[in-house]
């Protein structure tokens, strides 16, 4: 017995269109899950890193300081002129930039109270052949150079003046000391220049006279023995 199935014309459109329906809402499926894969992630996420800036515990403090807050000054040092080809001064600078990684950690971990300097050459705009070393009061300090205030009244580079704001590079400094109020640390060419002035005033300083008896004046009456009455 054979069984025969007749499908009309019609009833090929149905099943044709109903496959293609199917499909398409299939496709339209998998674009919506392509769209949400593709969607943007949390812009927070996609922010760039910004450069980690190393400051004293708690709040740092910004250039110029606070309104009515006592000023810092600069390190105390000797006056004098020295080569700077001296071989106590060069050895003073690389000791200097050699345990500057000591100071920027100092600094991390400083509390209210301390104060860091830095020593750096600066020169007017357009000279570079004439500089003048001058202090800075760091108030941050970041990877590659420390910002701050100047501790000094330049006398050739006017291009600067005190309390100005400054940035110095790491490679340009050439001395620095922190202090937290009763001791100092660091303050390398400064102990050179104590040195070189103690050497000057001893070599300027005339010698002293030793000290002899004095002689009796000749009118002073006492100088003169008395005299030697003959008995009668």
């Amino acid at each position: 017995m054979q069984l025969l199935l007749s499908i009309s014309s019609s009833d090929s459109l149905t099943l044709y269109g109903g496959g293609a329906a199917a499909l398409g809402a299939m496709s339209a499926l998998l674009f919506i899950v392509s769209l949400f894969g593709k969607r943007a992630k949390n812009p927070r996420q996609q922010s760039p890193v910004k450069k980690r800036v190393i400051g004293p515990a708690g709040s740092a403090a910004a250039p110029g300081g606070t309104a009515g807050a006592e000023k810092p000054a600069a390190p105390e040092e000797s006056v004098v002129q020295i080569d700077e080809d001296d071989p106590r001064m060069a050895a003073a600078v690389i000791e200097a930039k050699q345990r500057l990684p000591e100071f920027v950690k100092a600094f991390a971990k400083a509390r209210d109270g301390y104060q860091f300097s830095v020593k750096a050459p600066f020169s007017n705009p357009g000279n570079d052949e004439e500089s003048e070393f001058m202090w800075v009061h760091v108030c941050r300090v970041d990877f590659d150079a420390v910002h701050g205030t100047l501790l000094n009244d330049p006398e050739f580079v006017k291009s600067y003046k005190y309390d100005d704001v400054v940035r110095v590079p790491m490679e340009m400094i050439v001395d620095w000391v922190y202090t937290d109020g009763e001791k100092s640390v660091g303050d390398f060419t400064a102990k050179v220049l104590d040195a070189a002035a103690r050497v000057i005033t001893a070599t300027a300083a005339p010698p002293t006279p030793a000290p002899h008896p004095s002689q009796p004046s000749q009118n002073d009456p006492s100088s003169n023995p008395p005299p030697i009455s003959n008995p009668q």
